[in-house]
């Protein structure tokens, strides 16, 4: 039981730092660029290592906790990010990159109860509003829509490693 709880700390921790992600990137390269992807070739390592822990934080989930074997799809998606550049293999990455978060927002509501599934429908609207604002609207660059999808994604995956949604 030590050392499960040690995990969930170690999920929640990392969850946390997925946020932070694309500042890290910003701030490794000094400029802010048009989307998180973009720093794929201006901080490979930085950018490969980042992701490679964020996929192997919901693949770890998907095979540990059974019954959100849906991590385990989401994480290699973020592999498949990395292993595609979105300049060279334009179609696949965003192939991957649309399931990742799309398929992060359909998990989030799909396998929850019938108690949080509108909340969280709610908060799939706004984010899917967020990124409207980026590819319909074009309010803001991709990078900020990557933010605002991120957001609801790494709280639904604290909260539900602590046990406080399903």
């Amino acid at each position: 039981m030590k050392g499960l709880k040690l995990f969930t700390k170690i999920q929640v921790i990392q969850a946390i730092a997925f946020l932070l992600i694309p500042f890290v990137f910003w701030a490794v390269h000094g400029e802010l660029l048009k989307s998180v992807s973009a720093y794929a070739y201006y901080t490979p390592m930085t950018f490969a290592f980042s992701l490679t822990l964020a996929g192997s934080l919901f693949v770890n989930d998907g095979i540990i906790t059974k019954s959100r074997w849906y991590n385990y799809i989401i994480g290699f998606s973020l592999f498949g990010v990395i292993l595609f550049p979105c300049l060279d293999f334009p179609i696949i990455h965003y192939v991957f990159a649309g399931l990742f978060f799309l398929g992060s927002l359909f998990n989030m509501i799909f396998f929850s109860s019938d108690k949080e599934r509108l909340i969280k429908t709610g908060v799939a609207v706004l984010v899917l509003f967020g990124l409207c604002g980026c590819f319909l609207l074009n309010w803001y660059s991709i990078f900020w829509a990557e933010l605002i999808g991120m957001i609801p994604i790494s709280i639904h995956y604290v909260l539900e490693a602590l046990n406080k949604i399903d």
